[in-house]
């Protein structure tokens, strides 16, 4: 129902969108779960970087950061990806699949229904670490699947690819924005209903040493950052793998909202839980509020004003 448009109800521009689920990895937490009582317990997921993180004699950049673990660890095989073209895939791209899977998942939709249909692929990317090292190897190491498995627009195509999937599939890069622009993107077409379902969100992985070293002499950690304050106001800017996709859908608004308080758990934005006590009658509707999160000092105090001022305005237009 999440993803079917009736034509009884208002015009598509005019119709609710749900985020009915999503899947995780961040530094700390493998799934939305984790990452929501990592939360919940305050915990710090910045460590020291583990000992194979740089190669020996790596330059001297930053050595804390936000990690995730067995980034190199894909089962090809479950997606019906030879071990050859899975090798030569960016990680981001195994990433994305894998997430992509488990956001359809955790939406109680089941993946392999979705073929054919039009759902969306929508992801924000801003990194090619993964087509450097392969090009470090040289032409002779160049094979049928380089092209396709190192060039960043391709990693949303893969998911449409394997799932089979009939709507708009790209790749969207505006820097640090690059993931906030593809959840836009999915909603506006949601709305001009080019889609009925689509998986939207973010992937990066730094995999070089020099990037690090890049971005730490231009002394701007935002772009691909988290953002630690210390209990003496100074700031720590350390770098961070990270990846989010969310499954949305459209609906007429009273069946969509008995659709969410159906479902064990349907996740309004990065966590927050909606629990079934949610029924439609005290289900209230609700924005999605996103924060970009770059970890610049001036850039998070204006999140800081801004979102008072939405919860006010939505309140307001509530009442």
């Amino acid at each position: 129902m999440n993803a079917a448009h009736d034509p009884s109800s208002a015009s598509a521009a005019d119709g609710p969108i749900a985020v009915v689920g999503m899947g995780c990895r961040l530094p700390g937490a493998a799934d939305p779960g984790a990452y929501w009582t990592l939360l919940r317990e305050g915990r710090d997921a910045v460590t020291d970087a583990p000992p194979e993180r740089w190669p020996a004699g790596a330059a001297a950049g930053p050595r804390r950061g936000g990690f995730i673990e067995d980034v190199d660890a894909f089962d090809a095989a479950f997606f019906g990806i030879a071990p050859h073209e899975a090798d030569a895939m960016d990680p981001q791209q195994r990433l994305v699949l894998e997430l992509a899977w488990h956001a359809l998942e955790n939406a109680r939709i089941v993946p392999t229904s979705l073929r054919s249909t039009a759902t969306g692929v929508f992801i924000g990317a801003i990194a090619d670490d993964y087509a450097t090292l392969r090009d470090r190897l040289g032409a002779d190491a160049a094979g049928s699947h380089t092209l396709t498995g190192t060039q960043r627009g391709v990693i949303a195509n893969r998911v449409s690819y394997v799932l089979g999937l009939g709507g708009p599939s790209l790749t969207v890069d505006t820097g640090q924005s690059s993931s906030l622009v593809a959840v836009q993107a999915a909603c506006e077409s949601l709305r001009r209903g080019e889609t009925t379902t689509a998986l939207a969100g973010g992937v990066n992985l730094n995999l070089l040493p020099e990037t690090t070293e890049v971005i730490d002499r231009f002394g701007d950690y935002g772009q691909i950052g988290l953002l630690a304050v210390r209990e003496d106001g100074d700031t720590l800017n350390v770098q961070g793998w990270t990846l989010s996709c969310r499954a949305l859908g459209r609906g007429v608004e009273e069946r969509l909202l008995q659709w969410l308080a159906d479902r064990a758990e349907a996740l309004g934005c990065t966590a927050v839980r909606l629990t079934a006590e949610h029924t439609p009658r005290n289900a209230p509707a609700r924005r999605l509020v996103a924060a970009l999160g770059g970890g610049e000092p001036d850039g998070a105090r204006l999140e800081a004003v801004a979102a008072p001022d939405e919860l006010r305005a939505f309140r307001s237009w509530r009442s």
